[in-house]
């Protein structure tokens, strides 16, 4: 197994490793996620650290050409792993580079489940339309949220959850309906994103604790 053990932003790096005794051959494993880092200007490296791994850096803007070109200041990154299975989380402050980081290190986090799983085009696909929609509709008028990813691979199926610190409201709110007088507009504008986020996940629920709200949400996977 190869786990995803921090994204370098400010350096340009996607740090891997083997999360298992070393005997699997995972070299047609890196070099296919080698692959998924260059598509996001990222330069994959292999690390041999063990145990739990976390990062946090306040890095400074990367240089033209050097990387991808995001903002990363205040964003942090951890990995431990739960009955064997690594849970990647990341927590990116409210900016306009946010929506960014948060897809490539989704992106990355879910091109380590393969082959294990298809489909993860469509899960990569709702977790960045969740995303946006808390990003675009949950922030307070005093401060900027900050959002959290979690993710984790378990007993064939993804599962995971997003948390933010915005003001009580429900993301999951749509204001989508069949249009039947007019076949030819099948859907209302808003919220169209929403609707296809609950055809691509398994389960999804909303609960506000009093600091914030969380989406925990999970996707059976084809194996």
């Amino acid at each position: 197994m190869i786990v995803l053990e921090r994204i370098d932003f400010e350096v340009g790096n996607a740090v891997f490793r083997v999360a298992n005794d070393g005997l699997e051959d995972t070299s047609r494993s890196f070099e296919s996620l080698a692959a998924e880092a260059h598509r996001r200007g990222l330069r994959a490296v292999q690390s041999h650290s063990n145990g739990e791994e976390s990062c946090s850096f306040t890095p400074p803007p990367s240089p033209a050409g050097h990387g991808p070109a995001v903002q990363t200041l205040g964003t942090r990154q951890s990995l431990s792993f739960v009955h064997g299975y690594p849970h990647y989380e990341i927590q990116v402050p409210h900016a306009d580079a946010s929506l960014r980081v948060l897809s490539i290190y989704t992106g990355l986090v879910l091109a380590t489940f393969g082959p294990q799983a298809h489909d993860l085009t469509h899960l990569r696909l709702a977790l960045y339309e969740l995303c946006a929609n808390i990003l675009e509709h949950g922030r307070p008028t005093s401060r900027d949220p900050e959002l959290g990813l979690a993710v984790q691979f378990l007993d064939g199926r993804i599962e995971g959850w997003i948390q933010d610190r915005c003001r009580n409201f429900d993301p999951l709110a749509s204001e989508v309906s069949p249009v039947v007088e007019n076949p030819k507009v099948r859907w209302r504008r808003r919220g169209y994103g929403l609707h296809i986020v609950r055809r691509l996940l398994t389960t999804l629920s909303h609960e506000f604790d009093g600091t914030g709200n969380r989406l925990t949400f999970s996707k059976e996977i084809k194996a």
